[in-house]
């Protein structure tokens, strides 16, 4: 049990068991979430599961740092940056990442599904380090710059 623990907090588990079958977009085809806000600090994945709930869900993914920043990472003023949440969230189908509690209301009021992702210091520090491929602002950036250009 220690040893289970100990690879815990060093970030080293990295599935949990569940019970069921597993989720597919077939399992979720008549699910109810339509508008998922999905929040939790940095590093924790975020990004990841909404990708994947947008996949399986077929509902477009909003970054919100790539809606919070420019190419040169320069940040909107708030009340833009709440009006552009606004018309996000006025879709019917929609998966958001990102926490910015300034304008979580804004998310919150709007959706029928929250996921937090709460995970263990150890392992969100690893989700932000260094020269993991696949994560950080440049590829999140990269990855938004394409879905709003469709290519």
């Amino acid at each position: 049990m220690s040893d289970e623990l100990n690879r815990q907090e060093r970030g080293q588990i990295q599935h949990v068991p569940r019970v069921g079958p597993p989720i597919t977009s077939t399992s979720l085809r008549w699910s109810t979430m339509r508008k998922v806000a999905v929040v939790g600090c940095g590093g924790s994945g975020k990004s990841h599961v909404a990708r994947e709930l947008g996949r399986i869900l077929d509902a477009p993914v909003t970054h919100l740092d790539a809606a919070f920043y420019d190419d040169r990472w320069n940040a909107l003023p708030i009340d833009k940056f709440t009006d552009v949440q606004r018309e996000l969230v006025a879709q019917p189908r929609w998966m958001i990442d990102g926490n910015y509690n300034s304008t979580l209301q804004v998310r919150l009021e709007a959706c029928d599904t929250v996921v937090l992702m709460d995970v263990s210091t150890v392992a969100a520090l690893y989700g932000i380090s260094p020269g993991r491929s696949g994560t950080g602002p440049a590829t999140r950036a990269t990855e938004c710059t394409t879905a709003s250009t469709g290519a």
